[in-house]
């Protein structure tokens, strides 16, 4: 009977052990009915967090989450954060996917759960102790994010989105805020405000970028270790305003960047300096320009007194001072054509022209003279005084060493030497001549005592020019053998006009005037007069004869 009693004795303290144990288990757990919520535990793809030991963080053993809603991805946020998440009806909706297989602090999910949410377009931003506010990324700015002061570095990277005044030293705001916009997180309209007045800028972004702005600016908003310098050189031979002028040439166009764009150069002519503010590493290519360009040179210029034999100084100025004019004005008219200078226009076919224009192949000019050439006539020693490039006194020399003396003494004669004859021996028309040393009447022969090279003819006709056909033809002429034509002139009988046209000029420089009226009882004929270098005779004579009417 007692070792029954026992018995029983023993099963009811067995049984209130039992009911005390499920009692304590049921108040630990809330109710669903209650309005509490399970436990993380109970929840798809979430481990319970487990402290163990590292710093005193509390660890998740693992995470996974296979193309969840936002629903899920925020519940497990608020699981882990401990605060309560607010957020609008409506956000943007995609599957969310995330798989961690290895223990991580629970601050580390964290960070992973707000970045995942920020790559699809969802900004979590604090909002006081106890909440967090969700809205999309296009309206963080608008939504009052955390404003992280002092350094971003302070708080653990992550895309949750927060704003920072970062304030500039040496960097401009204008300058740097171009080169932030690239850098910024898509999506955040109107994510940097720019205070220029406190050269700041105010930007709105995801911590992980904030950190990385600021890392930026550490190394290159500050003064640079010898990054600039400052470099006098003191010129012997070019003034230095010049020498900036030829350096800025040179240093135009694709060249420019080459150089930092602080790099600067100045001339302070009152000093006799060129004052360069570079990159030390800049300083060798300045050394090489100014050591090349700052020498003194032989100049390219010369002064020589020529004396003439028998030509007369002030007639021989007159003359090389219209070869030098004419010459000028052809190669200015020339340089507005299209054309070369020395080449002339395509004439038509079968013109007198396209006879110059085929003869004109392989010719090319046997000297130009500079800007820089000036002549003058020194009566009382009969000489002309030439100053201007070594080319231009050789040119100058060569001239007057073929046109004195003879040029000058034959020109008064008019290189004609039929005036003396009588005209009625001549026809006119054909050239045919009677008189011996005369050839063909339609040009005169050249004196012998001329320079071999030197030659004058005469072109005489009763037929009238068309203006037209002899005004193409002569420029043809003169652009092609403009620089052997020493002298040209003559009286013209012109088609329609009633008066005589008297022309000449020298090279490339030609004019013509109107004089006095035919008489009626008077014959009317051409008389041209050409005197040159090697000029193609037959050419010109046979090209006059298809101008006449």
């Amino acid at each position: 009977m007692i070792q029954r009693l026992v018995r029983i004795s023993l099963v009811a303290g067995f049984l209130a052990t039992a009911f005390a144990a499920v009692a304590t288990v049921r108040a630990q757990i809330p109710s669903a009915a209650a309005g509490g919520s399970p436990p993380a535990a109970t929840r798809p793809g979430y481990r319970t967090p487990v402290p163990i030991g590292r710093n005193g963080e509390e660890m998740v053993d693992s995470f996974k989450l296979q193309d969840g809603d936002i629903d899920a991805v925020l519940a497990a946020l608020e699981t882990y954060t401990g605060k309560t998440i607010v957020r609008p009806g409506q956000l943007p909706t995609a599957p969310y996917s995330i798989k961690i297989t290895r223990p991580i602090p629970k601050s580390d999910l964290i960070i992973a759960l707000e970045t995942l949410l920020t790559l699809n377009q969802i900004a979590v931003t604090p909002l006081g102790d106890r909440f967090l506010k969700v809205t999309a990324l296009a309206q963080a700015k608008s939504e009052t994010p955390e404003m992280l002061a002092g350094s971003t570095l302070s708080v653990p990277p992550s895309g949750r989105i927060a704003t920072h005044l970062f304030e500039l030293n040496f960097l401009r705001v204008n300058e740097f805020v171009p080169q932030l916009q690239t850098m910024l997180t898509p999506g955040i309209g109107g994510g940097v405000v720019q205070l220029e007045k406190a050269n700041a800028v105010l930007v709105t972004d995801t911590v992980e970028n904030l950190q990385r702005i600021e890392r930026l600016l550490a190394q290159v908003d500050g003064p640079r270790d010898n990054s600039l310098t400052t470099k006098f050189y003191v010129l012997h031979a070019d003034k230095p305003s010049d020498l900036v002028t030829k350096i800025h040439a040179m240093l135009s166009g694709p060249a420019q960047n080459q150089l930092r764009a602080t790099t600067t150069f100045s001339a302070d002519d009152r000093t006799n300096q060129l004052i360069v503010i570079a990159d030390p590493r800049e300083l060798p290519f300045f050394d090489a320009l100014v050591s090349h360009l700052d020498v003194r040179s032989d100049p390219n210029m010369d002064n020589e007194v020529i004396r003439l034999k028998h030509a007369d100084a002030k007639d021989m100025n007159t003359l090389l001072a219209g070869i030098i004019a004419g010459q000028n004005s052809a190669i200015q008219k020339a340089a507005g054509q299209s054309v070369r200078p020395g080449q002339a226009a395509a004439p038509a076919p079968g013109s007198p022209a396209a006879m110059l224009a085929a003869a004109a192949d392989g010719l090319t000019p046997s000297g130009e003279f500079s800007n820089l050439v000036t002549i003058q006539p020194d009566e009382r020693t009969n000489s002309i005084v030439v100053s201007g490039t070594r080319d231009d006194v050789r040119i100058v020399r060569d001239l007057i060493d073929k046109i004195d003396p003879d040029f000058l003494a034959e020109d008064e004669h008019d290189h004609a030497h039929d005036h003396a004859h009588d005209h009625a021996d001549c026809d006119h028309d054909h050239g045919h001549c009677d008189h011996e040393g005369h050839d063909h009447g339609h040009h005169h022969h050249h004196h012998a005592h001329h320079d071999d090279k030197i030659k004058s003819f005469v072109f005489r006709s009763d037929r009238p020019f068309d203006s037209q056909k002899l005004e193409d033809f002569l420029g043809g002429v003169l652009q092609i053998y403009g620089e052997r034509l020493l002298r040209y002139k003559g009286v013209l009988y012109m088609k329609g006009i009633d008066r005589r046209v008297v022309f000449q000029g020298v090279h490339q420089m030609m004019g013509s005037d109107l004089a006095s009226k035919w008489l009626p009882a008077e014959k009317k004929t051409n008389k041209m007069v050409f005197i040159g270098i090697d000029l193609p005779q037959d050419l010109i004579v046979d090209g006059l004869e298809g101008c006449l009417v």
